[in-house]
């Protein structure tokens, strides 16, 4: 039977190769015949006998290709179950100008089954892009990557008709579909959708809620806004660790540099200056890092020979403060710095100073005053002037309350504690002996409830 319906193809008589496959229930050929045939008359009188004989799934398909989308969808609503997927299929074939009727009816069926995300599909497909929004907001539909781009529509070039009102709707529609996707905590549609309608400064705000760094980094460097570089190094600045990245902070740096935050980037050579210290203990890096800071905390003005520099004290109070401020730390670090020089230049100088640092008031609060303390013990460990580095490190413990270990390493203390007729147990700080008394105190009193007791 198979060969006499391909003679008639040959001949290009499909109806009778159609009719024949209907007689013999090869339904299978009889669908390729039908949709193979350019009569699309053929295709119709094909689909509406699959239709009588409640083949409903070739029906849906036949109708579809030869226009009857209509009549395809109510097929789809017809089934038991209903063919939602098929439904989704036929969707595609919708556009702004199929009956508004039909779209009504076919999203109409979707809601009252509960399928919203089928019916937001659906307004999509159709060009529907506001009602799809809609309804994605009513029934918290996540927004999917390709439901995004399914509603982006192509930019029009500058001299296309209607080229500025199509822009401008597109631009609209893009903002919301990126402020639905920032509310649902997809930060990556957001961001997207935000710079393809040119809102950098929103865009790095979804960027910077996904916190990838990587892609902050990047995107701050090809939007090349003042604001999204500023955005990105005040982000960066929380970064775990930072003082173990310096690629970041150099990113930092720059960044606040590009974005003409000269202030911002003054704090942030505060910052760093403060972890050269406590974390490398690299006074020197230190001393270069706040003297930008001060540079940066000053206004700029041309000097007499018309260059602009950064030489005019701010106007803002806090500005103002925070600059006599890091003076004041600026001036504590480089007499550290030179103290440290003078060791094996002339180490009086270096007493000298060291001593005159501990007695000037809240030293704490812009050196650490172990540090200081550290420095001369080393210096009357070397000289064996144990006697002195035993009252400095007797200073470390009951002036300032410090961790020994932190600042000086076991084999110095434990040797100057020997000199000096002092016992030292290595790796026993202040908190732990305090709580080994309390400790004792606690079985002592334990003991003594007992014996009452007995």
């Amino acid at each position: 039977m198979k060969p006499a319906m391909e003679f008639f193809k040959l001949a290009g008589r499909y109806n009778h190769a159609i009719r024949l496959g209907f007689e013999k229930n090869m339904d299978y050929d009889v669908v390729n015949y039908a949709l193979e045939s350019p009569n699309k008359r053929h295709t119709l009188l094909a689909a509406r006998k699959f239709e009588a004989k409640n083949s409903l799934e070739h029906a849906v398909r036949l109708y579809q290709n030869c226009g009857e989308i209509k009549r395809a969808l109510e097929l789809c609503f017809k089934a038991v179950p209903p063919m939602f997927d098929r439904m989704k299929e036929v969707a595609k074939s919708l556009n702004d100008k199929t009956d508004p009727m039909t779209l009504k009816a076919c999203s109409k069926f979707f809601m009252e089954h509960q399928q919203y995300e089928k019916a937001m599909e659906l307004c999509i497909s159709s060009g529907s892009y506001d009602q799809a929004l809609d309804m994605a907001e009513q029934y918290k539909i996540t927004l999917t990557e390709t439901m995004a781009e399914d509603m982006t529509t192509k930019k029009k070039e500058r001299g296309e008709k209607g080229y500025r009102e199509h822009n401008a709707k597109r631009r609209k529609l893009l903002t919301r579909i990126a402020a639905l996707a920032q509310m649902q905590g997809e930060f990556n549609i957001a961001t997207k959708k935000y710079a393809e309608a040119g809102n950098s400064k929103e865009a790095m705000v979804s960027l910077l809620q996904s916190g990838d760094t990587k892609r902050i980094i990047t995107f701050a460097g090809l939007c090349r806004k003042k604001e999204c570089f500023i955005l990105a190094a005040n982000y960066l600045q929380q970064v775990d660790d930072l003082h173990e990245k310096p690629d970041i902070v150099k990113t930092i740096i720059m960044f606040y540099t590009k974005g003409r935050s000269f202030k911002q980037l003054s704090r942030f050579y505060n910052a760093v200056a403060e972890f050269e210290m406590n974390e490398f203990r690299d006074y020197d890096k230190a001393l270069d890092k706040m003297q930008k800071a001060v540079k940066y905390m000053h206004d700029r003005q041309k000097d007499k020979d018309g260059h602009m520099g950064f030489t005019k004290a701010p106007k803002n109070k806090d500005e103002l403060a925070s600059l006599k401020q890091y003076q004041e730390k600026l001036a504590h670090v480089a007499e550290f710095v030179k103290a440290k020089k003078m060791v094996g230049e002339n180490p009086a100088v270096m007493i000298s100073i060291c001593e005159g640092l501990l007695k000037k008031p809240k030293i704490e609060l812009y050196l650490r005053v172990g540090d200081i303390l550290a420095l001369m013990v080393e210096y009357y460990d070397h000289q064996k002037l144990y006697p002195d580095a035993m009252r400095c490190i007797q200073q470390m413990q009951l002036t300032w309350k410090l961790e020994l270990s932190v600042y000086l390493e076991n084999t110095m203390l434990q040797r100057i504690h020997e000199k000096t007729g002092q016992k030292y147990s290595a790796g026993r700080d202040s908190k732990e002996a305090d709580s080994d008394s309390d400790e004792i105190e606690d079985d002592v009193m334990e003991e003594e409830v007992i014996s009452e007791e007995d």
